[in-house]
């Protein structure tokens, strides 16, 4: 079962991973469009190892996409992704923000 938490901090990873990208502070890597949908699939891989007890595997992910990517390919995107951030992986979504104060 995956958390709320998962795909809120998945989202916060990509929007992470584009900024870099954007502010040209990617080592010179680029998401083709092709591959947009591997950036999500790794990103909420890494989120579902970080807020669940039992996290999502690569080869869910890669039934959930078709199929259009492999597990080796998701596992090197996670890598990158993770390298990118430097590893600072942890971030306060909205939804941990407004769930600790409507309480």
């Amino acid at each position: 079962r995956l958390s709320l938490d998962t795909l809120h901090l998945s989202v916060v990873l990509v929007d992470k991973v584009l900024r870099l990208i954007a502010e040209e502070k990617s080592d010179g890597w680029r998401v083709e469009k092709k591959s947009f949908q591997c950036l999500g699939c790794a990103c909420f891989l890494i989120a579902s190892k970080m807020e669940d007890t039992q996290p999502i595997t690569t080869k869910d992910l890669a039934y959930m996409s078709d199929n259009t990517y492999t597990r080796s390919q998701i596992r090197n995107f996670e890598v990158r992704v993770a390298s990118l951030l430097s590893f600072k992986l942890q971030s306060v979504t909205c939804y941990k923000f407004a769930h600790r104060f409507l309480r």
